[in-house]
């Protein structure tokens, strides 16, 4: 008895230490799409990062539509915790920022080191701040 108490005490605790953001139906659904749309152009920088035969333009370009993607989601305001949503997402344009001039200046381990502040700052973002989308 005192194992499952113990146990759905854990779960309790996990659950509110694991914040959940809270959007309205038709947010969720704009959020979902520009999920998607940065997945692509994500896909594209890991290649590049991985040393695949991705030209620079269709890096920026990858770039760029990351950064549009974000844009749209700093509308997307949840009713909790908006100021550590938006900081965080801040904090993964600055990282994008990076990739970027990386891909210019055409140095693959620059991009590699700083795509993976970018993927470890994405995967913290999707772990703290569940939406309820899966991908």
């Amino acid at each position: 008895m005192k194992k499952i108490i113990t146990a759905i005490l854990i779960l309790a605790a996990v659950g509110c230490i694991g914040s959940r953001l809270y959007f309205t139906d038709s947010e969720r659904y704009d959020i979902k799409i520009s999920m998607i749309k940065i997945d692509k152009s994500y896909e594209t920088i890991k290649a590049y990062s991985k040393g695949a035969d991705i030209s620079k333009s269709d890096v920026l370009n990858a770039v760029n539509n990351i950064d549009k993607q974000l844009n749209i989601l700093l509308t997307k305001k949840p009713s909790k915790n908006p100021t550590v949503y938006v900081e965080h997402l801040k904090e993964v344009k600055s990282i994008l920022a990076f990739v970027k001039e990386s891909a210019k200046d055409g140095s693959v381990e620059r991009t590699r080191y700083h795509f993976k502040r970018l993927r470890s700052s994405c995967m913290s973002c999707h772990v703290r701040y569940r939406v309820g989308i899966n991908l």
